[in-house]
Formats: structure tokens, C-alpha cells, sequence
């Protein structure tokens, strides 16, 4: 019996998963939001500006 460090296999590293990284996916997301709401905002405006002009006609 030999009497001397013990010597214990190093833990393997997990292998990474082959799908790769989502990087700017949350940007996009909020670009597309931010935009969505300028064009809703637009479109309320000239609904609004041609709403106005019509009670002008009377």
C-alpha cells in the first residue's frame, strides 16, 4: 500500500450546446415596440387633424 497524495480526476466541463447565442434580440424587440407606437401615434393625429376639419365644414 502506498501512502501518498490522492490524486482525483478533474471534473469534465459540460460541453456547451451547439444553438447558438440570441445576441440582440431584446434590442430588436424594443425597436419594434417603439416604432409600432410612433405609427399608432400618427395614425391617431391625422384621424384626429381630419376629424377636426370635418366639424369645420358645418
Amino acid at each position: 500500500m502506498v501512502n501518498g497524495p490522492v490524486q482525483t480526476p478533474a471534473p469534465k466541463a459540460e460541453t456547451p450546446a451547439t444553438e447558438l447565442p440570441q445576441t440582440g434580440d431584446k434590442q430588436g424587440n424594443a425597436l419594434a415596440a417603439v416604432g409600432a407606437s410612433i405609427v399608432a401615434g400618427m395614425l391617431g393625429l391625422i384621424g384626429f387633424t381630419k376629424k377636426k376639419k370635418d366639424e369645420k365644414d358645418f
